[in-house]
């Protein structure tokens, strides 16, 4: 008894020592964020202006908000960046560390310099990007002077082009500003999943005759599951944050065609409808949620759920001895190249010595026996 009572006092005051611990990050949590989001829910369901007390509306500020037309429109320019940027910053990020991994002169340079965007300052980065798509910036100085500027006179575009006021032209310019930025942290991010996956994987297939498509396909991609996961996560969040490159870009312009989600959320809070502001902020919260569980959740864990190295791989067929050798690569799909022929499937062929009676010259009837070993079992032994 005495030893099961010193026992429990040793776990309570081990237990007490990690809360006091955990308290000074508690109590950040709680002060910065479970308060602020418990106080956005309530004034969700209140009308205030900062001026006048609060009143008690319920879901009026959701009803409100679904019936205007610039918050769907804010809805769908936050959907079309997300799945544009989400995807474009994905496939760019995976082909830059694709190749950043290969064997050449000056890599740490660029590895460096694809990163440098990741580090600067949005802001800044906007600033730049306005001088290069004004209509009288750089970009079109550049396409005029190439005669590229005809390609978008076919497509319908009066040059030189106004990139940021033109209604056509202005979410596409703040996507291409924000994959630019970004691609160059998520590719360090794919990099290090890709420097993580065992090299025997890829030697493997090659002796089995793999091509480089079929090794990306089912080695390096069910490979890089996790840190895909992780990117297109980052992307997801990041995407629905979008503010800043708006409102130093376009301001929501022209004529809303840039106007996200979040930047409505500012656009009201500006005009101290605080009720509404909050109502989109827990609208966007929801949304991000959904998105989050359908689109990675449920399509993710359909789709290779093993690991390369965690899948078995089939037994090949035995064949009679008359039949023809196996074509290399036959465990790999259709399609692939040939290889350098068998390698750990190779039919086992047991060793053979046959003694030989050899007669002696000279000797009569007399025999004496020599052991000769036979051409295949020599090369059994070897």
């Amino acid at each position: 008894m005495e030893t099961e009572a010193k026992t429990s006092s040793r776990r309570t005051a081990e237990a007490l020592a990690g809360y006091v611990f955990l308290a000074p990050f508690l109590a950040v949590l709680v002060v910065f964020t479970l308060w602020p989001l418990l106080q956005a829910l309530w004034l969700s369901l209140h009308s205030y202006d900062l001026f006048s007390p609060a009143k008690w509306v319920g879901l009026d500020n959701y009803v409100y908000l679904l019936k205007q037309a610039d918050f769907w429109i804010s809805i769908r320019n936050t959907a079309f960046y997300t799945f544009v940027v989400v995807t474009a910053q994905t496939v760019v990020s995976v082909v830059l560390a694709l190749i950043m991994d290969q064997k050449l002169r000056g890599k740490t340079f660029f590895r460096t310099v694809f990163f440098l965007p990741s580090v600067t300052s949005s802001v800044a980065i906007s600033l730049i990007f306005m001088f290069l798509f004004f209509k009288n910036g750089l970009l079109n100085q550049l396409l005029g002077a190439t005669h590229l500027d005809s390609v978008l006179r076919a497509l319908g575009l009066a040059t030189p082009v106004d990139w940021l006021g033109d209604t056509r032209t202005a979410l596409p310019t703040i996507m291409i500003q924000n994959i630019w930025s970004t691609a160059g942290f998520l590719m360090i991010v794919v990099l290090a999943g890709l420097q993580d996956i065992p090299e025997s994987l890829y030697e493997a297939a090659r002796v089995d005759g793999a091509s480089a498509l079929q090794q990306f396909w089912y080695i390096t991609l069910p490979s890089l599951k996790p840190t895909l996961f992780y990117v297109i996560t980052m992307g997801l969040i990041g995407c629905f944050q979008v503010f800043d490159q708006v409102y130093v870009m376009t301001v929501g312009g022209p004529l809303d065609s840039t106007r996200t989600m979040v930047f409505d959320l500012y656009d009201r809070f500006r005009s101290l409808q605080l009720g509404q502001a909050s109502a989109v902020a827990y609208l966007l919260l929801l949304m991000s949620v959904i998105s989050w569980y359908y689109i990675l959740a449920k399509a993710w864990s359909s789709w290779r759920t093993t690991r390369p190295h965690e899948t078995r791989r089939p037994t090949p067929t035995r064949r009679s001895s008359s039949s023809a050798s196996r074509t290399p690569g036959s465990n790999w799909p259709a399609g692939s190249s040939s290889g350098r022929g068998e390698s750990s499937s190779r039919r086992r062929v047991r060793p053979s010595c046959r003694s030989t009676r050899i007669r002696s010259p000279g000797s009569g009837r007399g025999t004496s026996s020599l052991s000769r070993i036979t051409p295949s079992a020599a090369a059994s032994a070897s």
